[in-house]
């Protein structure tokens, strides 16, 4: 168990995470730099013209939300328009339940 969990704490940092990049809806999907550990959507006004790409070249420090700009750090995490942060609740809650069970 405690291997799994390693693994699990050190998969993000040794695999890029993929993101959605581009300007309105003309998005590739990408395999982002090893430095970058976000991806995001910028919809500033909020009038649906969004960019998406990967997180360092904006201002992402966690998941979330503020403003225009949402940070995630999940695997095309930025591609859905409500966009949640589920898959990053989903490995906090995996790594949880591989504590617990040992």
């Amino acid at each position: 168990m405690r291997l799994l969990l390693f693994l699990l704490v050190l998969l993000p940092t040794v695999a890029p995470i993929r993101c959605y990049a581009g300007w309105n809806k003309d998005y590739l999907q990408v395999a982002c730099s090893v430095l970058d550990i976000f991806c995001y959507k910028l919809d500033p006004n909020k009038d649906g013209y969004t960019e998406k790409g990967c997180g360092i070249t904006v201002s992402c420090f966690r998941d979330g939300c503020s403003g225009g700009l949402c940070c995630c750090s999940g695997d095309y995490c930025n591609a859905a328009p409500g966009f949640t942060i589920f898959s990053s609740l989903l490995l906090v809650s995996a790594a949880a339940m591989a504590c617990l069970g040992q």
